[in-house]
């Protein structure tokens, strides 16, 4: 009973992460979120000033977490069924029911149930032993079509982030002929502005409803939002005293979009400092992996 007892609250712990990851929108399973840590931490020792380096973190921590989750239900199940072998198992020639009765035969049917493959050479014929495979079988389905659409989400806001970066440096690169933004033609400059506001909000919700998208770093630099926030963040302030009232508003509007946004990211994901400026530039030094102890 102790046994089945331990393997259900596996399940469950399992199917609370899962669930908690991927339909509650801002939220994030306790498990997840301290694999995803880790996994950055280890990719951060690993880089030591070298940003590119961090482009698999995020990948492998998907993968990981996967894994974790596949591995800790089949293990649940196992724990679950194996007071029922072998007697409530019909076993197919020749197997011996009492050579295939301990934790590496539960662990070998749970994992056929887990994957949906039903070789049917070890099979219940007892109802509770078939309903705990069934409903295995179903988280089994669960999970895979959960990582593929998990995998699929993923993509379209790493599209978002980095065109949002794009913009960004094609603005900062206007500054290299000598004029500074606030200098700028205001018809042309005060809509760029906007655009950007408008991205980095996007950025802002994609964070709090995608977290796991923190710890994927393009190893191009130029689309490395994280390293073009402090620069943006210096030119608005800047751009505050521009002659033309509307460039103001807009290069406000960039300001305190930065600044909700590096609050944010701030209390997420632990980053050290509380003004604004201090916050994206941890979060710079995070994925250029340029702090001291990278």
């Amino acid at each position: 009973m102790l046994l089945q007892t331990v393997g259900l609250l596996l399940v469950l712990i399992v199917s609370r992460d899962i669930l908690h990851e991927l339909f509650h929108p801002g939220g994030t399973g306790t498990m997840s979120r301290r694999i995803r840590r880790a996994s950055w931490r280890v990719f951060g020792l690993y880089a030591r000033g070298r940003g590119e380096r961090l482009r698999m973190a995020g990948p492998v921590s998907i993968a990981l977490i996967v894994g974790v989750w596949a591995s800790l239900t089949a293990f649940g199940w196992a724990l679950f069924i194996l007071p029922y072998l072998p007697e409530s198992f019909r076993y197919a020639s020749p197997l011996v029911p009492g050579a295939n009765d301990g934790l590496a035969a539960a662990l070998y049917v749970s994992l056929v149930s887990l994957s949906t493959l039903g070789f049917g050479d070890i099979t219940a014929t007892a109802v509770v032993p078939r309903v705990a495979l069934v409903a295995e079988a179903f988280m089994g389905f669960m999970l895979l079509t959960a990582g593929i659409s998990w995998t699929l989400s993923i993509r379209p806001v790493l599209t978002d982030r980095r065109s949002c970066a794009l913009l960004i440096r094609s603005m900062l690169d206007l500054e290299k002929d000598g004029v500074p933004i606030r200098d700028r033609n205001p018809a042309e400059i005060r809509p760029v502005l906007q655009s950007i506001a408008a991205q980095i909000g996007r950025v802002r919700t994609h964070l709090m409803q995608s977290p796991e998208t923190y710890y994927f770093r393009s190893p191009d630099e130029r689309v490395v939002l994280a390293g073009a926030l402090p620069q943006l963040h210096e030119g608005v302030r800047a751009a505050a005293s521009a002659v033309d009232g509307e460039v103001r508003d807009s290069a406000r509007m960039v300001e305190v979009a930065l600044d909700d946004l590096a609050a944010m990211i701030g209390h997420e994901f632990k980053l050290e400092g509380s003004s604004t400026e201090a916050l994206l530039a941890g979060y710079a030094a995070d994925h250029l992996a340029s702090r001291g102890d990278a």
